[in-house]
This record gives structure tokens, sequence and C-alpha cells, in this order.
């Protein structure tokens, strides 16, 4: 689905309420902040979600277009920088993009577990958990992810989830129709919001649509 048809599709169904007219850039501004309401609900955290994307294989595929591969990685000073990640998404995802989330992280092909910042010295001091080249442990810092032990240079793996990109009148949507349908919706209930037309937030929150 291109940008053009998105916008036409939601001027379409709002036009059926009668509801205030938007002009294009207001229209996607909701577009784009329907996609992260679309990730939140299949990638829990603090603000909710539905299910998790790997609750199955048919959960996971509506953000595949978004997940990637990334080898090679060499920490600094034990420190994996977020621009080093971001350089390596956009060799293999397109220059600008950048990351969002990390979904999983090995070392030398060993599981690479995260730790809580108030467990670092706790499991440290533990003989069972204490992290080793055979057991590595990674935890997050503003500038990137910090490992333990020290790990050996391109010896890092990740698979990462990078942000979608951001739908304008020359970038089209990177989702699939069935997916770009449901961030429509998403739209027209912020959109519904914006312009307090509670008959079409409740209406669009009923709809069920596919393709």
């Amino acid at each position: 689905m291109t940008t053009t048809e998105a916008l036409d599709i939601f001027k379409i169904l709002q036009d059926k309420y009668a509801s205030p007219s938007l002009i294009d850039p207001e229209i996607l501004k909701f577009l784009n902040m329907a996609q992260y309401e679309r990730i939140n609900r299949i990638l829990p955290d603090d603000m909710g979600g539905v299910v998790n994307f790997e609750f199955d294989q048919n959960v996971a595929s509506n953000i595949r277009h978004l997940v990637y591969y990334l080898t090679g990685l060499t920490a600094t000073s034990s420190v994996l920088l977020n621009a080093d990640i971001n350089t390596a998404l956009a060799a293999s995802a397109g220059a600008g993009s950048e990351l969002f989330r990390v979904l999983n992280v090995s070392v030398s092909d060993k599981l690479a577990k995260y730790v809580n910042q108030n467990n670092l010295l706790a499991q440290a001091a533990n003989y069972f958990k204490a992290p080793s080249a055979s057991y590595p442990r990674y935890s997050m810092l503003a500038t990137g992810y910090k490992f333990y032990p020290t790990p050996a240079a391109s010896s890092i793996s990740m698979t990462v989830m990078k942000k979608p990109k951001t739908i304008t009148t020359s970038v089209n949507p990177e989702w699939d129709d069935y997916n770009m349908n449901l961030i429509i919706m998403i739209a027209l209930q912020l959109a519904g919001v914006s312009t307090r037309d509670e008959e079409l937030i409740a209406d669009i929150r009923n709809i069920q649509t596919t393709k």
C-alpha cells in the first residue's frame, strides 16, 4: 500500500462520519503514531500490549520486515555503541535505519543474557552466575550495551528490530496491506480523539479488518 492509498482510505472512512477534515500532514502524523501503537500491541512493555510477537509464527510475521540479524559487531571498552549497531543496521536495512529493540544477543555463538543493573555485583560474586566466556552477560547504557566479560573483537551477533520508516508523501509504508489497514484504523481512533468525534472512535474500535 502506498502513502497516497493510505491517505485516501483514511479520508474515505473519516468522511463517512462527516468529521472535521484533516490536512495530509496531520493525517501522516496520526499514521506514524499508529505505527508504534501497532508495534506496542505485539511487543509488550510497560505500556501494555496484547501478545508477545514470538507467541507463534503468525504473530511474528507481522513485524518480520523490521527484524534483522547483525554479525561481526565489536565492543569498545566492553561497550557496543548504539552508533555502531545503527551503522551495521544501515548496511543491511538501508540508510537511515535505526535500532528500536534488541531481540537476541550472542557472543562467540554463546547466548548472552541481559542482566539488571542491581544484579551485576551480586551475579559477579556468585560462582554459578558469574559472567564468563561461556556465560556472557550484558546490560544497557545510554550509549549502548555493556558486556561482561569483554568480548573478543567482531564476536557479537544480534537480532534486532529497527524503527519503522517515517511515512511521508514520498516514503511509502513498509507494512503489508493487512497491517497497514490496522494502522489506518488506529490512526482513525487517534483522529477521533483530536476531533472529539465519539461516534468515529466507537465504531472504528469495533471494526475488524484484514485486507
